[in-house]
């Protein structure tokens, strides 16, 4: 299970191919509050600053033990990195 990831830009059109990732490609706690914004069931819309901090918390998560499998996941960092630098949007569609 997992999400859909779309990525948008601020009209809502769709700017890239959509890809799946699995519940494991972002980090949760109440350490990781954006990360753990993404609705595992439900839609989940993230703006320019919000991606700003959720670069920010997964690479701190990354540096730790618990979550070592995010490095498989680090293409979803990358883009989330890229849509804040050009102003678009990365919408989670959870299963």
């Amino acid at each position: 299970m997992g999400w859909t990831v779309k990525i948008e830009s601020e009209s809502g059109r769709s700017v890239e191919h959509d890809f799946d990732i699995g519940f494991d490609a972002i980090p949760h706690g109440p350490e990781y509050p954006v990360c753990s914004s993404v609705a595992h069931y439900y839609v989940t819309l993230l703006n320019p600053p919000q991606l700003e901090l959720f670069v920010q918390e997964w690479d701190k998560a990354a540096s730790t033990p618990q979550f070592a499998n995010l490095k498989h996941s680090a293409i979803l960092r990358d883009i989330a990195e890229r849509c804040a630098r050009h102003q678009l949007y990365i919408r989670f569609v959870g299963d």
